[in-house]
């Protein structure tokens, strides 16, 4: 944790990671540090750069608003938003609708393990879509439901944005190779369908190889780590648009 007035180092150098195929600016315009500002790197302001990694201490409560901003876009009223959750599925709605300034198109939910008990599904209004997968590890069952989501809203005309919380919980269940495996299918399946997405992760419950290795899988990093609630977004490839 950097002291106050430090500057926090980079997650791609603190956790020793290198993109290879990719140039990894280390100037201050690749990275910067927001408070109040919104994180454009993952709406539609910001094209091309569609996938990130929000490192956040699980005990973070403000990780919360963070998370809004990255599954809001532009136009909130035609954008359709899917969690992905091990966490009780109505409060993770619930924590989102009260950060939300707008109410979205529509919100899907599948629910992992403990989420996926009766008694924490949504009863949001604005939730359409439940599915619920008890056992986390089956990771191949987890990416048909998010398929299917994701495949009937890229047919529709609307924005779509995506929030995995977390991968620190799957990996709990299961191998970190079948988790990079799932994750990557993910990251593919996003792209391909134009959704916005970004995945939660805890990286004080990991070791460093572990962290360095997700990181390839992102465009960028959104770190909460360094405490004050300050967070840092650093691009893992390409520029920063204005």
């Amino acid at each position: 944790m950097a002291m106050r007035g430090e500057s926090p180092r980079p997650a791609t150098e603190q956790y020793g990671h290198r993109i290879e195929r990719r140039s990894v600016a280390r100037s201050a315009q690749e990275r910067r540090l927001v408070t109040d500002a919104p994180l454009k790197r993952l709406t539609p302001e910001g094209p091309g750069i569609d996938v990130g990694l929000l490192l956040a201490p699980a005990m973070d409560g403000d990780a919360g608003e963070t998370c809004t901003r990255l599954l809001t876009t532009a136009n909130p009223g035609r954008t359709n938003v899917l969690f992905v959750t091990t966490r009780p599925a109505d409060r993770r709605v619930a924590q989102f609708r009260s950060h939300a300034k707008a109410e979205p198109n529509e919100i899907a939910v599948v629910a992992l393990g403990r989420a996926a008990s009766g008694a924490g599904r949504p009863t949001d209004p604005l939730v359409t879509r439940y599915a619920t997968v008890g056992n986390p590890s089956n990771l191949t069952r987890v990416g048909v439901e998010v398929t299917k989501v994701l495949s009937d809203w890229a047919a529709a005309d609307v924005d779509v944005t995506v929030c995995l919380d977390s991968a620190t919980a799957l990996l709990q269940y299961a191998d970190e190779r079948v988790v990079f495996r799932f994750l990557a299918e993910l990251v593919d399946r996003c792209r391909r369908t134009d959704a916005w997405a970004h995945v939660h992760l805890d990286p004080a419950a990991h070791e460093p190889s572990t962290v360095s290795s997700l990181l390839q899988l992102f465009d960028v990093v959104v770190d909460r780590t360094g405490g004050y609630g300050d967070e840092m977004v650093e691009s893992l490839g390409g520029e920063w648009l204005e």
